[in-house]
């Protein structure tokens, strides 16, 4: 674990992993719009800039050809870290990530170690143009892994050693402000417990998996279930792999599947495909996602468009058949 622990903030964490990256490997640097400024893509490259000026770089707004120039380091044996400010600016690299970085290896037998880290970055105004989460859009190329980390400590576990291909990570801004996060630490590809409120005398129990660290978003009013005598569990990953094993050994009667981005097509509905195969949902299974259509940029709209603690309490309660209660939560209450 990083020095200061727990109680740094998360993005403060991922400053000090940048800048511990760049010195443990003399042939790393970190390129991407925004970095050598006064902010350093929220505070997050401001440590690297300091220590090592000379391979922190500022580009204009030419993602494609960043990306290209990533390629072609990563070919000659060099790490390249690329920083989008925001992940809406990931598609425009899709032909050097997908068709070169993601495929060289199997083609030309040329390692492609590269890491890309793409900021989400919902509410606040972002709109449909600056706040997608594009997970499912990059999962259909082999040959490239995908993170979103739960907690900031899990950057140190992620760049620990260099990556044998492209690695992106999607980077929820939720992350740079955490607070209450899980007491265990996660690690790459596993399934974190983030809240556990079961109960032996519950009446009925319902587990919840989810993808990255929206969770402590979401859940504040699922604490009016166990009012009512039900418990929930949350799981929690980083990774956008269909293959990655649901945990098996649990008694539940429901499902609830909550999606940070959209679902058709998403980290959704390859959840869902696993578990018809796998046959674990419970009784019941149920979907929260962002709308099918772009985010709008009204703060109340926009509210409403992603899970929420309203419409999470919602499904909870339509998959423990019980009425929803009222929440006097004020973001809860603009959603009406």
């Amino acid at each position: 674990m990083l020095e200061g622990g727990l109680d740094v903030a998360g993005g403060e964490l991922i400053n000090r992993t940048m800048a511990r990256l760049l010195e443990r490997d003399p042939g790393a640097f970190i390129i991407g719009c925004g970095c050598t400024d006064n902010e350093g893509v929220y505070g997050t490259c401001l440590a690297a800039k300091e220590r090592f000026p000379d391979r922190v770089f500022d580009c204009p707004l030419s993602e494609k050809a960043v990306m290209g120039l990533a390629c072609g380091a990563a070919a000659e044996g060099m790490l390249p870290v690329v920083v989008h400010a925001r992940a809406d600016f990931l598609l425009l690299t899709m032909d050097p990530l997908c068709n070169h970085a993601a495929k060289w290896e199997g083609i030309f037998g040329v390692k492609m170690p590269l890491i890309v880290r793409a900021v989400i970055g919902y509410g606040w105004g972002q709109a449909g143009q600056h706040s997608q989460v594009p997970v499912g859009a990059l999962c259909s190329f082999p040959g490239i892994r995908f993170s979103m980390p739960v907690r900031a400590e899990q950057y140190e576990d992620l760049f620990r050693e260099r990556p044998d291909g492209p690695l992106v990570i999607f980077e929820h801004r939720m992350i740079h402000r955490q607070g209450d996060m899980p007491k265990a630490l996660p690690r790459f590809g596993e399934w974190t417990q983030v809240v556990d409120d079961w109960r032996e005398d519950d009446k009925a129990r319902l587990l919840i998996l989810t993808l990255g660290p929206t969770y402590r978003w979401w859940s504040k009013g699922l604490h009016l279930l166990r009012d009512r005598g039900f418990g929930h569990r949350i799981l929690a990953t980083d990774v956008a792999d269909p293959l990655l094993g649901i945990p098996h050994d649990l008694e539940y009667h429901a499902t609830l599947i909550v999606d940070p981005g959209h679902a058709l097509y998403g980290w959704a509905d390859r959840m869902l495909a696993e578990m018809r195969l796998c046959q674990v949902f419970g009784d019941a299974v149920g979907l929260v996602a962002q709308k099918q259509q772009p985010a709008p940029a009204s703060p109340r709209l926009d509210f409403q468009h992603h899970p929420n603690p309203k419409n999470v309490l919602r499904a909870a309660c339509h998959l423990m058949r019980i009425e929803t209660p009222s929440y006097d939560c004020p973001e809860v209450l603009a959603a009406d």
